[in-house]
């Protein structure tokens, strides 16, 4: 370890889950060490988060190569700024997301995603037990402030489409306790506001993030869903990928869906993130709502004679939805020529903070790690799905 990283007392911070501090100014951090089999978004690792952004530091979760992260612990810790150290059973740290090679634990924020095979440790190539085909979806809407709005639409579509059930049960850490309930969801959430909150969401095959915030637009909703599917064969496939548009299509004509993506790869049944290379994601729908149609002037008729684009949701109020073909690479450059149509940083002030799926997989499948920055709070920039 650097010798800046050196191990000092912990003081200032003042948490359980502090074992040890160190840098300075920018580069001041607190590392939590865990050997849980599974590490869960627990009321104190999220306390955690909290008071470590209050000191002006950054969070290092420290496991060795047998643990696992839920998908909710990995969405909320990364998009806190907060990094992965992974000790191997051999000497060495690797990042748990990137699985580069790292000299101390600084290095888990301060090195770019690798480029080179070298800078990767072989440990992270590992293949890995994947039994199932992971969906990733994406879904912003934007919602009236009113006190009949109810949020959770899309993760109960998706669910219902998807695995055949709405979620089991919500709650804000985890395990979750609560039996789903969007109206008991929608409360508690309204009553964080006005400012960005989140509430999780899960069952069987199923684990959800689910963000609302209030704009000068209404509540802008952000619904980032993991399902673990299984397909037994290409007929089947074919049959899930029709459902899935078909909720895309539904949420346009039900309500106001500002852009949606929905990607797919091989992945583990039980969602799990392990600190191994995961197979690249493949984009299989691309949904624009009806604020970009309208904002752009797009001309839906030119973008269905040059890239099969649908008209879905109300007459006055259409979107476009995209379907992007089969599992296979080339629905990336189809993605790439479809978002070359639009300007991103237009496309980013029209639609605000929900048209950060077009940013974050607009520039491909080149790496599985996403950048990470300075932690405001648990809440800020979103650093995401693994």
């Amino acid at each position: 370890m650097a010798e800046e990283s050196r191990d000092v007392p912990v003081v200032g911070i003042g948490h359980p889950l502090a074992d040890q501090v160190g840098g300075a100014d920018s580069d001041a951090w607190v590392l939590t060490e865990s050997r849980a089999p599974v590490i869960h978004l627990n009321p104190l690792r999220v306390n955690l988060l909290a008071t470590a952004a209050r000191d002006g530091r950054r969070v290092v979760l420290a496991t060795d190569e047998h643990s696992v992260l839920t998908p909710a612990f990995a969405a909320v810790w990364r998009k806190a700024g907060a990094t992965w150290v992974v000790r191997e059973a051999r000497g060495g740290l690797r990042s748990g997301f990137t699985g580069r090679r790292l000299a101390g634990v600084e290095d888990s924020w301060r090195l770019p995603p690798p480029v080179e095979v070298d800078e990767v440790s072989v440990n992270h190539l590992r293949p890995a037990t994947l039994g199932a085909l992971q969906l990733t979806a994406f879904v912003s809407s934007r919602h009236p402030a009113r006190d009949s709005t109810l949020l959770g639409g899309p993760v109960a579509e998706l669910a219902e489409a998807g695995l055949g059930a709405p979620p089991l049960l919500w709650g804000r850490h985890e395990p979750l306790m609560s039996p789903w309930d969007r109206q008991a969801l929608t409360r508690d959430v309204r009553a964080q506001m006005p400012g960005e909150t989140a509430v999780l969401a899960g069952g069987p095959g199923l684990a959800a993030v689910v963000t609302a915030q209030r704009t000068r637009h209404g509540v802008e909703e952000m619904t980032t869903a993991h399902l673990a599917l299984r397909p037994t064969d290409a007929g089947q496939l074919a049959e899930l990928r029709t459902g899935l548009n078909g909720v895309l299509d539904r949420l346009a004509q039900t309500s106001m869906p500002l852009v949606a993506l929905l990607l797919a790869r091989p992945g583990r049944t039980d969602l799990m993130v392990p600190p191994l290379l995961a197979p690249p994601q493949i984009p299989l729908a691309l949904l624009v709502g009806a604020p970009a149609v309208r904002s752009f002037g797009l001309d839906a008729g030119a973008l269905r004679e040059r890239f099969g684009a649908q008209v879905v949701g109300r007459p006055r109020l259409p979107a476009l939805l995209f379907d992007l073909g089969t599992m296979e690479p080339g629905a990336w450059r189809r993605l790439d020529d479809i978002l070359a149509a639009f300007d991103p940083e237009q496309l980013r002030l029209a639609l605000g903070l929900a048209a950060e799926p077009f940013a974050t997989w607009s520039t491909g499948p080149a790496t599985d790690a996403e950048p990470t920055r300075r932690p405001t709070s648990p809440g800020g920039e979103r650093d995401a799905q693994p």
